[in-house]
């Protein structure tokens, strides 16, 4: 039977640190769901609760190996939003991972979640491939036979969309003073969409030429788009008013319109996108402040002029923008 590393980072030491009765302390500022209960003789051995971020849900059978992309799965389901993950380990051997999964699966149909998906009995991890393969998790391995998923649904009262990961395996080595070989563990995530904090000054259309005349072209963050979309979201009228005072103040400048995005899916997918992104601001600038369409070229270049790291969600978020740069007079 093959065993597969799922990844668990850097650990702090007050989380090896005995309880009184026998289970080790949660993480650091861990904390359970409120509407979902703990199964008993368990604790968080990793916590994680970033407000934005992106995350990849598996949908169906894991299609390869290797970190979490867009492509690793039969089908996935890209999200965005406040992302809060629990790794919980037993501290009981003689537990089951069925027993339990089957314990978070109920909590979670009582929370009034549905069932996207559902992998039981681990057939689909084999021959090399580890279901899931984040940077959260690191130095826990898990027999392959005994890997469980599912993905949920739920829709909160105030309309807002959530999203269940649960992923149960049983520990095949773990650290000293953790949780005995064979106890079960089970890594539950929560994904509740919605959009970041868009508190980012609008650059005002003097400060872009200024910016154009310094560096060549300058970088805009206050256009933003629907999720893996191409449409504009009202938030991104005030730098589009910007780039059209500055278009009217100075009738001879022609601009190309670059897109812009982060590293996560595949380089064919993110050109399309980029450019696809480019032409709506594009549109956007003709139809609706009157900016003549040969004055504007658009162009998508996808992940490859970043200008930050693609490891880290701020790293990507500084990579997905729009950039404006003069086209230079014909000689």
């Amino acid at each position: 039977m093959k065993l597969f590393l799922l990844p668990l980072l850097g650990l702090a030491s007050s989380m090896l640190s005995l309880q009184a009765a026998g289970t080790p302390a949660d993480a650091e500022g861990a904390k359970d769901d409120a509407n979902i209960k703990r199964y008993s003789n368990t604790f968080i051995s990793r916590y994680s609760d970033k407000d934005f971020d992106r995350y990849v849900l598996p949908l169906g059978k894991a299609l390869k190996s290797g970190r979490i992309t867009e492509g690793k799965y039969e089908k996935s389901l890209v999200l965005e939003g406040r992302v809060t993950r629990r790794a919980y380990h037993s501290t009981e051997a003689d537990r089951s991972t069925l027993e339990l999964f089957r314990n978070y699966q109920q909590e979670l149909t009582a929370a009034g979640f549905e069932t996207l998906y559902l992998l039981e009995d681990g057939t689909q991890t084999r021959g090399g491939i580890t279901f899931i393969d984040d940077a959260f998790t690191s130095s826990l391995q898990s027999e392959s036979a005994e890997t469980r998923y599912l993905s949920a649904k739920k829709t909160a009262p105030d309309g807002s969309q959530i999203y269940a990961s649960l992923w149960a395996g049983k520990t095949a080595s773990i650290r000293p003073n953790w949780a005995p070989r064979g106890a079960p563990f089970a890594l539950l995530d929560l994904i509740t969409v919605g959009g970041m904090d868009t508190r980012m000054v609008v650059v005002k259309s003097d400060e872009m030429q200024r910016r154009m005349d310094a560096d060549g072209s300058i970088s805009l963050y206050g256009i933003y788009f629907d999720f893996n979309k191409d449409t504009l979201k009202p938030e991104s009228a005030p730098t589009l008013e910007q780039i059209a005072a500055l278009l009217k103040a100075q009738p001879a400048l022609r601009l190309y319109v670059v897109g812009h995005t982060d590293a996560i899916g595949s380089l064919p997918s993110n050109m399309d996108l980029s450019d696809r992104r480019a032409k709506a601001v594009v549109s956007a600038l003709v139809n609706q402040h009157g900016i003549a369409s040969e004055r504007l070229a658009p162009a998508g270049v996808a992940f490859l002029a970043p200008v930050a790291t693609n490891s880290t969600e701020p790293g990507r978020a500084k990579n997905r923008r729009v950039v404006l740069m003069p086209q230079e007079a014909k000689q």
